[in-house]
């Protein structure tokens, strides 16, 4: 997709909860001390920099977004109130430039929207500190392959075609041995690259909806706002035929998640 996509933060609040998830199991792998910096890589809506500063009392947070309408939101959402040490700014992830140094580089779900990890890797540890670390937590490959293979199959049909003409995917779901070489070509030392299997339970057809809503977006958003909801409807009903719901009846999502540990010499 050539286009910059714009997301929709109200709906991305709404239905990401499983993106909040994935943080939740991060953040106890950092072992914050309570006074580190921070740099959050795709902080969206803002409420994960917002939970990471309730854990660093005398540390700081900024949050960064390639998207000014989810910054807009994390500002208004959160910085209205009285939280200091925590700020939000607009800036694409292959052109982070901060004028200081970090002790901590994060990012959850959201580098597999960036082809150019190189560029990403660059910048990062040019705004590190010596034996500053990073923690990335993506979309690795080889998940969500059954909705992707549904994917596919839906853009045979007439209705949806049209809109997904000359389709490119911004980004990328990467292993564990690319990762590993571009950290070593940006000169980090690896301590853990691990593609990490998960099975995910939704409490029914409507949550699994409101997820690929909210974290397909930049898919999605082809489609006119008015057919939107019906083409996500689609694609969730073509799934549950080739993945049908479990023995409790929910449905069931496998994604391989892609974890990255690594220190700054």
């Amino acid at each position: 997709m050539k286009k910059k996509y714009e997301w929709q933060p109200d709906n991305y609040a709404k239905n990401s909860s499983l993106q909040y998830q994935y943080a939740m199991e991060a953040i106890p792998k950092l072992n914050l001390k309570g006074n580190e910096s921070i740099l959050d890589i795709g902080c969206g809506d803002g409420k994960i920099s917002v939970k990471l500063k309730t854990l660093l009392p005398h540390g700081e947070v900024v949050g960064i977004d390639s998207s000014c309408e989810m910054i807009q939101f994390a500002n208004k959402t959160y910085l209205e109130s009285d939280n200091q040490g925590i700020s939000f700014h607009t800036m694409d992830a292959t052109q982070i430039s901060f004028d200081r140094g970090f002790d901590i580089v994060f990012s959850n779900s959201a580098l597999h929207w960036v082809k150019d990890q190189l560029s990403v890797l660059k910048c990062v540890n040019k705004c590190l500190k010596k034996n500053g670390r990073i923690f990335f937590q993506m979309t690795g490959k080889g998940s969500m392959e059954n909705i992707i293979h549904a994917f596919i199959h839906l853009l045979e049909d007439k209705k949806w075609q049209p809109y997904f003409t000359e389709i490119q995917f911004s980004g990328g779901f990467f292993t564990e041995d690319q990762y590993r070489n571009w950290l070593k070509e940006t000169e980090f030392h690896p301590v853990r690259v691990e593609l990490v299997k998960k099975e995910i339970i939704f409490s029914g057809k409507t949550e699994l909806e409101g997820h690929i809503l909210a974290a397909w977006h930049p898919i999605t958003e082809r489609v006119p706002e008015i057919d939107r909801n019906a083409f996500v409807s689609d694609l969730v009903d073509r799934y549950l035929k080739i993945v049908p719901v479990n023995g409790d009846g929910f449905p069931t999502v496998e994604v391989v998640r892609l974890e990255v540990e690594a220190v700054k010499p």
